[in-house]
């Protein structure tokens, strides 16, 4: 047998003499031998109850209370938190609480107590049940006592109040029944004096009355939250839909409008267009069923917040930023009308891409220095944002370095085909030109091999920067305007995008066309906001209804529909009848 059995029977032995101050000082010494030995954890938890306890009965909850929470600690460790042991000395933590007059600490460990036995064994459990019941009780109790207060001026005091909490000694000691916290939960204390909480609450309510208390704060906190949140989401809703999608500084909206009448923008590669028939209806160049689609340009102010709102919620809208001879989709592609300098621009890319596959037919490779585009007519031009004589520039580079040095953010062993997508993507090459407005930008990679101009150039890409001296953007929707040619082959597959493009304009047009002009306005974050403010609509309300609602729900599932759980409802409703509406054809 091991010293701490012997230490636990000599302990018992004490109490059964009525020796509790022996018994609570080999119990000491029995928690000291355990320690943190996991081994010694059943002896351990034996000892914490036995001392909390004994403290308890004598009226030391002070010193009965740490020992509870130790308990606890223990059996969530090593039973786990729902096991029946740990609620029990949760209990009686609520217990001791509500004997030392800790009233605020008593209830939460009931309701934790409560909630625990709820999930481990269903709320019509009668162990849960008992739990509810006893906090009921301990409630009721201290109405009862603060309306006799009140009735008669007296100062009641509790009988474990009155004791002064005397010592453990070996002297026989009065235990009162009440407050021995070591009863099964078969026999929990009834009280006989309320026995609903209903009436607690009424009571309660009674005595309060005043909304501006405290008390009448926290017991409307949830109504001020409903409220707070409606207010803020119709705020947002008007502000983010008022005068920030048109500024102020534009000429008169009716000018614009006349201006789109009969107007055709296109992408600089001609796979994607619209043309505006007339003040209502507007037709995709590549819709082979050329269906009209009507159009609304916004204006500013509130007048196009009820349009916005029914596009949203009723069918498929395409958004386009106006600005001048550029049309600039959701997707940040632009649209050019037929004069725009970035067309032109692409013309002298392609007579620049011409002349490099003729030159590689000649000498078995690309140009790769700016003196062999001299002698070439045709690929002089006036940069249209400057008007200076330009001509393309060239960056020669070695084939043999590793990709990613030639173009930072690509995989080190990709392809020519890899390079040319990524270019299309947005990427540039190392030393590129960027920023540049009107300039046209090329890129010689040679090898070791000779041809008959020098050092063979296997790739040769261009592309160029339009007026705001970002890349010219293509038709296919988030690409750009590239050329890439390889070893006499074009790597730009013009078909086969072609065909996409259509299929998608003529299968699954827009049912509606939204312009906002001006160019302080990010397009795609306000195509996006009305969606992304109901997500959030939703995401606020189901937490809120775990934070108010759900433990209730829990306790009573037959309680009736409750502010925030309608909220709730609808936002899912509304937001997984816009996601059938713009995310399945």
């Amino acid at each position: 047998m091991s010293i701490i059995e012997n230490l636990l029977q000599e302990a018992e032995q004490a109490k059964s003499a009525d020796d509790d101050e022996k018994a609570v000082q080999i119990y000491r010494q029995a928690v000291e031998l355990c320690g943190n030995d996991e081994r010694q954890a059943p002896q351990l938890a034996y000892c914490l109850q036995e001392l909390a306890q004994i403290f308890s009965e004598y009226g030391q909850f002070s010193d009965a209370i740490p020992l509870y929470k130790q308990l606890i600690a223990l059996g969530e460790k090593i039973l786990g938190a729902e096991h029946p042991d740990t609620i029990n000395a949760g209990v009686n933590l609520a217990r001791a609480y509500e004997a030392n007059d800790q009233f605020d600490l008593a209830d939460a460990e009931y309701k934790l107590a409560t909630s625990k036995a709820e999930k481990a064994f269903g709320i019509s459990d009668s162990v849960a049940q008992e739990i509810r019941q006893e906090y009921f009780d301990a409630v009721a109790n201290r109405q009862v006592v603060q309306e006799d207060k009140l009735r008669h001026g007296l100062t009641l005091e509790r009988a474990s109040q009155t004791s002064q909490n005397p010592p453990v000694t070996n002297q026989p000691a009065i235990k009162t029944e009440s407050l021995r916290t070591g009863k099964k939960y078969s026999s929990p204390k009834q009280s006989t004096k309320i026995k609903k909480l209903r009436y607690v609450a009424e009571s309660v309510e009674q005595d309060s009355g005043n909304l501006l208390k405290a008390h009448g704060l926290r017991r409307h906190g949830r109504d001020i939250f409903y409220a707070i949140s409606v207010i803020l989401c119709i705020g947002a809703i008007f502000i983010a839909f008022s005068k920030l999608f048109v500024p102020n500084e534009l000429p008169d909206s009716n000018m614009i409008a006349q201006r789109l009448i009969g107007g055709v923008f296109r992408s600089v590669d001609g796979f994607n267009g619209i043309q505006f028939l007339d003040n209502k209806y507007a037709v995709l160049l590549n819709d082979v069923q050329h269906r009209k689609i009507p159009y609304i340009l916004l204006k500013g102010g509130m007048r196009d917040l009820k349009d916005m709102i029914l596009g949203m919620l009723m069918c498929k809208e395409m958004w386009y930023q106006l600005n001048q001879d550029e049309l600039t989709t959701e997707n940040g592609n632009v649209y050019y009308e037929g004069n725009a300098p970035e067309i032109s621009l692409v013309k002298k890319m392609e007579k620049l891409a011409d002349f490099a596959q003729r030159y590689y037919a000649l000498n078995g490779c690309y140009p790769d220095k700016i003196d062999k585009l001299k002698g070439e007519p045709g690929l002089a031009y006036i940069n249209p944002f400057d008007n200076k004589a330009e001509m393309p520039t060239i960056r020669r580079l070695s084939a043999t370095y590793a990709r990613d040095a030639i173009f930072p953010g690509l995989k080190t062993d990709a392809n020519p085909n890899d390079s040319y997508w990524f270019l299309r993507h947005g990427g540039t090459w190392r030393d590129d030109v960027a920023g540049k407005t009107g300039k046209i930008s090329a890129l010689s990679l040679f090898t070791n091999q000779r041809c008959a101009d020098g050092y063979k150039v296997i790739e040769f890409y261009i592309h160029a920067y339009d007026r705001h001296g970002k890349l010219i953007t293509a038709g296919k929707p988030e690409t750009y305007f590239a050329i890439g040619l390889y070893s006499g082959k074009n790597l730009n597959d013009d078909n086969h995008e072609h065909i996409t493009e259509t299929d998608r304009a003529s299968v699954h047009p827009p049912e509606k066309i939204y312009i906002t002009p001006g160019d302080a306005v990010d397009v795609h974050f306000w195509r996006q906001f009305l969606s992304s403010l109901l997500i959030g609509s939703v995401i606020l309300s189901f937490l809120a209804w775990l934070g108010l609602e759900a433990k209730k729900r829990r306790q009573d599932p037959n309680r009736p529909l409750q502010p925030i759980e309608v909220i709730l409802i609808v936002c899912l409703c509304l937001w997984a009848y816009v996601v059938v509406i713009h995310v399945i054809p």
